[in-house]
């Protein structure tokens, strides 16, 4: 596994596409997309919180679909309101806080209903997992 990671990365970094991205990594609050492609991972929803600061989930999921109409942003969520349409799901191992106890919950990607017409067909499947955990 590590190698295949490895050989992975090495193949990102030699990529002329990738090293032109720019990454960000702020608040959403913080920046004002246009045309962008936006990869959106807000605290879960109904999980353990981080900190003493409320994250206001209401106002994310207005602001996504505001970002929604001239952006393709995807949310990383377990669960999202019902315009929002689930694209892609993965199994996640998640360890209770405090404990050694692990679960396993699907973490979803999800992009508003106004976008499914400009996304293009996925070919799948885009990651090929060992034989014996190939859930599709």
């Amino acid at each position: 596994m590590a190698n295949s990671r490895k050989q992975y990365y090495d193949k990102l970094y030699e990529n002329a596409t990738f090293q032109a991205t720019q990454l960000t990594c702020c608040g959403y609050e913080d920046v004002t997309p246009l045309n962008k492609l936006c990869y959106v991972d807000p605290p879960y929803q109904s999980t353990t919180k981080y900190g003493t600061q409320t994250f206001d989930s209401d106002r994310f999921w207005d602001i996504m679909r505001q970002w929604s109409l001239d952006n393709i942003v995807f949310i990383s969520e377990y669960q999202a309101p019902r315009d929002f349409v689930l694209v892609a799901s993965h199994p996640k191992q998640c360890c209770i806080a405090g404990g050694h106890k692990q679960t396993t919950r699907m973490e979803n990607l999800y992009v508003h209903h106004s976008l499914l017409p400009r996304l293009q067909p996925i070919p799948r499947p885009l990651y090929h997992p060992p034989q014996e955990s190939l859930h599709l």
